[in-house]
C-alpha cells in the first residue's frame, strides 16, 4: 500500500511539475498583446440601460400606462416626454379586456431598433464598448488545463446615441445619468494562451471562473 501511495505521489508531483513548467514556458504577455485581446473581445458589445420605467418588453413594444396616479407623476411625465421628443415612442390608446381605452406608449421603429427585449422589462442599447486601457494583469499561471492571465481593464461608452443624454437627464434611462455616458467602467477578464496568442476565455465557452471584481 505504501509503495502504491508513493508511486501516486511521484505521479502527482510530476503532473504539478509539468503544469508549472507549462505556465513558466509561456512568456509574460506585453501590455499591447493584452490590450489587443481585450479590445477584440469587447468590440461591438452594446452598452444598455439596466432598467426602464416602461414595460415595453411584455407587449410587443407597447407599454400600458394604466395607473393614472403613476403616469401623471412628474418623473413619469418627464420620461414620457423625453421618449416622445426623441422620437423613440409615440403616445396612443389601446382597449383593455373591458373595452376601456388605456393610454399607451409605443416604441417607434427607431425605438425598436435600440430596444432589446431579452432582459426582463427590456433595455435600451445606446452605445458600444471601447477599451480605455489595461490597468493590470497577472503573470501566466495554470488554471484547470489552461494557461491564463487575469486582467483588469477600463472601458467607456463609444458612439453614444444622440437621444441617450436627453433620456438620462429625464431619468428615463434606467438609472444611468448623463455623466455615466462618458464615464470609465472597470471590469475583469480571463485570457487563455492559445496557438494564436492570447484570447478571451469566451472563445472556449468560459471554462475558467470569472476572477473577483477588484
Amino acid at each position: 500500500m505504501w509503495r502504491t501511495f508513493a508511486m501516486l505521489c511521484v505521479l502527482c508531483g510530476g503532473m504539478f511539475s509539468t503544469a508549472s513548467r507549462a505556465a513558466a514556458d509561456v512568456p509574460m504577455p506585453t501590455e499591447a498583446e493584452v490590450a489587443a485581446a481585450v479590445a477584440e473581445e469587447i468590440a461591438g458589445m452594446n452598452v444598455c440601460s439596466s432598467y426602464l420605467p416602461f414595460a415595453f418588453g411584455s407587449n410587443n413594444g407597447i407599454a400600458l400606462l394604466q395607473d393614472r396616479n403613476w403616469r401623471e407623476s412628474d418623473p413619469i411625465k418627464a420620461a414620457i416626454a423625453a421618449f416622445v421628443h426623441e422620437k423613440l415612442a409615440t403616445q396612443g390608446t389601446q382597449p383593455d379586456a373591458n373595452g376601456n381605452q388605456v393610454p399607451t406608449l409605443q416604441l417607434t421603429a427607431a425605438g425598436k431598433q435600440a430596444f432589446d427585449p431579452t432582459w426582463g422589462r427590456g433595455v435600451l442599447c445606446f452605445a458600444k464598448r471601447k477599451l480605455v486601457d489595461v490597468v493590470m494583469y497577472t503573470p501566466p499561471a495554470m488554471q484547470d488545463t489552461y494557461v491564463v492571465v487575469n486582467v483588469v481593464y477600463r472601458w467607456k461608452p463609444d458612439a453614444v446615441a444622440p437621444w441617450a443624454a436627453p433620456l438620462a437627464r429625464a431619468q428615463a434611462l434606467g438609472g444611468i445619468s448623463a455623466a455615466d455616458l462618458a464615464a470609465d467602467k472597470r471590469e475583469t477578464m480571463v485570457l487563455i494562451y492559445t496557438n494564436q496568442g492570447w484570447k478571451a476565455q469566451t472563445w472556449f465557452g468560459s471554462p475558467i471562473g470569472k476572477p473577483a471584481r477588484p
